[in-house]
């Protein structure tokens, strides 16, 4: 709630001293108050009825696979009392009042399993304050945490929208510090007496709730739960939530998040790297180039992975407006080729079908390295938040679930589906591609579980590229490309055409990076 960093402290104290039980039937007396004895009206009518987050039975309007697909980025600062929503690897997003500092620590996995056990949790490390306001007319905080949890637990996907009035949202919390709950509501108005940067929903909160992100039914992060005013009786008007749409035009680093990049290559191997706004159409571009024998196989978060023909690879580091800042190289080494790069790791495969995962620092330098394989018929072809996606020659695939040190856990197979062949995963979405033209993008859990699927095309002279953030290229037969916005089911929600440009081919697509 919107209220002094004291109030939210005291919770966390009395969490860590096991005041608080691990199941509630309702807010706790002491916890819908502030310290001082002002009433916190945060109930939005006559029942309190969040659910755990694993046992969720789909009662609340939105689906059980869209609670388990966007709970994992949630975390809960145990210092400061607050929810909050991972944004990136690194960053970490949730409401100013909070008052967060460097070293305060933010807890992921906090959350019971559907036999009402906990499940082991992770903590990492606030190591710098990005932004933070609370005034006014904004509260909000952006932090970077140590350890880079969302190569583990994913990021939310940020949407510069306003939910409309009567339409269903839900946020994902740590109501009173508790293990994660699910609830959800219709937004009220825009109304709010906090501003107008605020709009109000129905949604049941209660301290500890503050930071949570609000998602809209397509699963975009449409608001920041801040403040209280939902009353459990006729009137009951609603809590508050800061809008995205005006949060991002006031945040450089929301704005940095929220554009995307694609990377053109022309025939005679010069690249153009093209900055887009959230909705596809133009921003900028930087044109490098050409070098003989080097091909970009891969682009994510401001890097982009070159091999060249003789076996070594360069790896650039970019700022937001795609000037290289620094380049390392590394290789050749034999019969080792590179395949892709994603979350400061590298996937290379050898002539045999052994892989080797490295780990590498913000500027591309090895740092250590783990090894699989060979396993007869099966090629690695795509890493990304510790899940590599095998391939084998039936067309079967395999997605191994890895922990944060490399170390296999489990894995989940798909297939052979006829016709149909694994493309690339990333952030919970598995891409597949048809030989007649048509995209399937899977939704999978932390697991690698099937959620959900949906299905584009065929579509006349159209291919489908590749897949990043929301985003989806295709390719036409002419060289025009058509960049679609999907929610988080893989529907199609909007579309931008480009080109065609005599010679210059789109072959890499990526979200945006502060």
């Amino acid at each position: 709630m919107k209220s002094s960093r004291h109030h939210e402290r005291w919770i966390s104290i009395l969490l860590s001293g096991g005041l608080l039980t691990a199941c509630v039937s309702g807010p706790p007396d002491d916890d819908d108050r502030d310290i001082g004895g002002t009433e916190q009206k945060t109930q939005c009518g006559p029942s309190w009825d969040v659910q755990d987050v694993e046992r969720y039975d789909g009662t609340l309007g939105v689906s059980t696979a869209f609670v388990a697909r966007h709970e994992a980025r949630v975390g809960y600062s145990v210092t400061a009392g607050c929810s909050g929503t991972l944004i990136s690897d690194d960053l970490f997003l949730s409401a100013g009042h909070c008052a967060y500092l460097v070293g305060d620590i933010v807890r992921f996995n906090y959350q019971n399993d559907p036999g009402g056990a906990a499940r082991p949790t992770q903590d990492f490390t606030v190591t710098s304050i990005v932004e933070q306001e609370n005034a006014a007319a904004w509260d909000y905080a952006i932090v970077r945490l140590g350890g880079s949890p969302g190569r583990e637990f994913g990021h939310a996907s940020i949407a510069a929208v306003d939910p409309p009035v009567g339409s269903l949202v839900a946020i994902i919390q740590h109501p009173a510090g508790v293990p994660k709950k699910i609830h959800a509501g219709r937004v009220f108005d825009y109304a709010s007496p906090d501003g107008p940067n605020w709009f109000r929903h129905q949604v049941d909160t209660t301290n500890g709730t503050s930071g949570s992100g609000v998602l809209d039914i397509d699963g975009r992060l449409v608001g920041i739960h801040t403040s209280p005013g939902c009353s459990t009786s006729t009137p009951i008007n609603g809590n508050s939530a800061i809008r995205m749409s005006q949060l991002v035009a006031h945040s450089p680093t929301l704005q940095a998040l929220t554009r995307s990049k694609l990377l053109w290559q022309h025939d005679d191997g010069r690249v153009s790297l093209w900055s887009v706004e959230a909705d596809g159409t133009f921003r900028s571009a930087r044109v490098y180039g050409p070098y003989p024998d080097w091909t970009p196989i891969s682009y994510s978060n401001d890097r982009i992975l070159w091999r060249h023909s003789g076996g070594r690879i360069s790896y650039w580091v970019l700022d937001d407006d795609s000037v290289l800042s620094t380049f390392v190289e590394h290789g050749p080494f034999g019969d080792w080729t590179a395949v892709n790069h994603a979350n400061d790791r590298i996937l290379w495969r050898h002539l045999t079908g052994r892989i080797s995962l490295w780990t590498v620092d913000a500027a591309g330098n090895h740092l250590s390295h783990v090894e699989y394989g060979p396993f007869p018929g099966w090629t690695a072809i795509s890493y990304a938040n510790n899940r590599i996606l095998w391939r084998h020659d039936t067309g079967t695939v395999a997605l191994w679930v890895l922990d944060d040190s490399g170390s296999f856990l489990t894995s989940v197979w798909y297939g052979p589906f006829a016709g149909w062949t694994a493309v690339s995963y990333a952030n919970g979405e598995l891409l597949w591609k048809s030989d007649a033209g048509q995209t399937s993008l899977y939704s999978l859990d932390r697991s690698g579980n099937f959620l959900s699927s949906f299905a584009h095309g065929p579509f006349a002279g159209w291919t489908p590229v590749a897949t990043a953030d929301r985003k989806l290229l295709w390719r036409h037969d002419t060289g025009k490309i058509s960049y679609w916005t999907t929610n988080s089911d893989g529907a199609h929600l909007s579309h931008v055409e480009h080109g065609p440009f005599a010679g210059w081919n789109a072959r890499l697509t990526t979200g945006g990076a502060p």
